[in-house]
Order: C-alpha cells, then sequence, then structure tokens
C-alpha cells in the first residue's frame, strides 16, 4: 500500500495560497507588535514566577518556563490582532506522509485570515554562554529554520534563549560563531537582549512559487533569574499592570472564501 500525503482540515479549508508577496508582508509587518508581547510576557513571567530561585528546578525546564509563558504573552495580545499564539502548534505543511506526526513549534502566532500561515518560536536552556551550552539552540536553527522544516511560509521566526548562567553579550558570540552568522541589534528592542541575523535558504524546486528563501531570525536572550526588588528596581516600577482581563478575541478580517 502507498502511504499518500492526505489533506488536513487546515490544507482543505485554506486551498487558495497566499502569494509569496503575502507572505512576506504577513511575516514583517506585525513582527514588531508580535515581539513586543513576548518581551513584555517575559517581564510578567520574572515577576510572577521567579521569586523562586529557577535554578533550582530541575525537571522538564524548558517545556515548564514556555507553558508559563505563554498565557502572559497572550495578555499583552491587543483583542482584534489579526493572530492569535498557540503552544505545542503543528506546522503540518513539512510533515511526512501519514501516518508520520508533524513537526511540533514550541510556539506560533497563527494568523487568522489563513491559518496554515504560522510565525514559529522555539525555546531552548541555556545553562551557560558558551559555544558546547548553545549546541542545541544552534542545531534548531541550522536543522529546522533553514531546512524549511520549520517556517515553511514566514520569512520571520525567533529563537528563545532561556539563559540560566553568563552573559547574554557572550551567548550571543557564542551562537554567532557556531551557526555561523552576523548578528545585528533591532532598531525596536535595542534596549532588550534582542540581536537578529539574516539567512538566505535552498527552496525546493516544486516549492519556488510558495516558499519565500530569506529567513531573518529574532535572537531573544531571557535571562533566567530570581526576581527581587534590590535587582529589579526598575522592573518592578514598570510592573503596576494589573492581569487585563482577556476579552473574546473577534477575526480581524475574512478568511478565504468567506
Amino acid at each position: 500500500m502507498t502511504l499518500t500525503k492526505r489533506l488536513t482540515l487546515g490544507e482543505l479549508r485554506y486551498r487558495k495560497k497566499p502569494t509569496l508577496a503575502t507572505l512576506r508582508q504577513w511575516s514583517t509587518e506585525f513582527s514588531t507588535n508580535m515581539l513586543t508581547s513576548v518581551w513584555e510576557g517575559f517581564d510578567q513571567l520574572t515577576r510572577e514566577i521567579f521569586t523562586v530561585d529557577p535554578s533550582e528546578a530541575e525537571d522538564d525546564i524548558e517545556r515548564s518556563i514556555t507553558e508559563l509563558l505563554e498565557p502572559r504573552i497572550q495578555r499583552h495580545i491587543p483583542d482584534h490582532a489579526p493572530y492569535y499564539l498557540q503552544h505545542a502548534s503543528a506546522e503540518r505543511e513539512s510533515r511526512s506522509k501519514a501516518p508520520a506526526q508533524p513537526p511540533i513549534y514550541d510556539l506560533a502566532f497563527v494568523f487568522w485570515e489563513n491559518e496554515t500561515f504560522k510565525w514559529p518560536l522555539e525555546a531552548k536552556v541555556l545553562k551557560s554562554d558558551t559555544p558546547a551550552a548553545v549546541s542545541r539552540y544552534v542545531a534548531c536553527l541550522r536543522e529546522k529554520l533553514l531546512t524549511f522544516k520549520y517556517s515553511p511560509f514566514s520569512t520571520e521566526a525567533a529563537m528563545l534563549g532561556y539563559l540560566f548562567s553568563g552573559q547574554p553579550a557572550t551567548a550571543f558570540s557564542s551562537i554567532a560563531q557556531e551557526i555561523p552568522c552576523e548578528l545585528t541589534t533591532h532598531p525596536d528592542f535595542a534596549a532588550r537582549n534582542h540581536m537578529t541575523s539574516e539567512h538566505v535558504r535552498p527552496v525546493p524546486e516544486d516549492k519556488t512559487d510558495s516558499y519565500p528563501a530569506e529567513l531573518r531570525c529574532h535572537h531573544l536572550m531571557m535571562v533566567i533569574e530570581q526576581f527581587t526588588s534590590e535587582k529589579s528596581a526598575v522592573k518592578a516600577q514598570r510592573a503596576i499592570d494589573v492581569r487585563p482581563q482577556l476579552k473574546r478575541r473577534e477575526r480581524y478580517c475574512g478568511a478565504n472564501g468567506d
């Protein structure tokens, strides 16, 4: 029996494929807004969860941080944004034939207009800032983001580094050395530990009309440390936000075919 790649419900619903120009627009137009909500969510995570010493946690650290981060990012997404955030989101475009399971993103922004379009975020724990410590982080970028296994439609994606020890600047240097690539400061996040790298991916011959070759990877270095008033006077001053009531999100625009 020949195993075939059958249609998923999403592929059936969104049969009309966006143009490359549309994919590039979706990828870049809202990236600053999306990543602002990620940083604001992390600030809230730090204040609410890291009142204990996070270095004492020993089991399932990466998944635990990401699961706790996701709802806090949600709180900072505008009610009528054209996207929503999904934890453990499946990338069915790059799945193998049935019965194989699709790749799963740690987090992904999914666009209401076409829910097969996903703007991914992958998280990795970094126990230190050395080249050896960033090896899994680098492997994810090389083997998944740069091969279209991840982010086949988006020209942008993000890597979240949960840094437990060392300096963000040194971690960035280790990442740049190991990929290798040049990291540059993002002008909208100059005050954050946030850099970007530019890549060109070899597009499969049968996907030249649907996969954009270029990829901008955002590198967010999130320092994981215990939150104290002494260490975080500035952050505490900004922390006067009460958890906003989440309103029911409405579609920003109609889906294809409406």
